[in-house]
């Protein structure tokens, strides 16, 4: 997948709201490929994690780039070990990226540059929106003036 084509995904999937856990995991592969990838962005393939710093990187990913998907943390991490994108060791002390996660995996921008475009992508929706009113309210308030005399 071509940036353009992942930033042009990843705008798409930012305009969208109310995404559960549900409705992540039911996304197509390409969107949810694009999904892990930025949330991949926050990890170093051959580092070991605990816990509170896997948290702390989802956190920061729903703060962000992921802030489109009504979840908390833990949920997320569950559904990432189940979906193997994470890999954890029994006793749950130790978390990695999955080696199987990687392979396939669409080159993703960095994790602020996620950020950033989900941003955008929701400043400019705003932006359009308040257009579209302020040209409303003018037009309602125009047509409420004519013919008093």
């Amino acid at each position: 997948m071509i940036t353009t084509e992942f930033e042009q995904r990843l705008r798409k999937l930012a305009l969208r709201e109310g995404m559960t856990i549900a409705t992540f995991a039911g996304l197509g592969e390409v969107d949810r490929a694009v999904l892990h990838a930025t949330i991949l962005a926050r990890f170093e393939a051959a580092t070991v994690y605990t816990e509170r710093q896997v948290n702390e990187r989802l956190k920061a990913w729903l703060a962000g780039a992921g802030s489109m998907v009504e979840t908390d943390h833990v949920n997320l991490r569950r559904l990432l070990i189940d979906t193997q994108v994470l890999a954890r060791t029994a006793d749950c002390a130790e978390y990695r990226v999955h080696p199987e996660a990687i392979a396939g995996m669409p080159a993703a921008p960095t994790a602020q540059d996620a950020d950033a475009i989900v941003a955008g992508a929701r400043r400019d929706r705003q932006a359009q929106r308040a257009a579209r009113k302020d040209a409303w309210l003018r037009q309602a308030g125009g047509a409420g003036s004519t013919g008093a005399a």
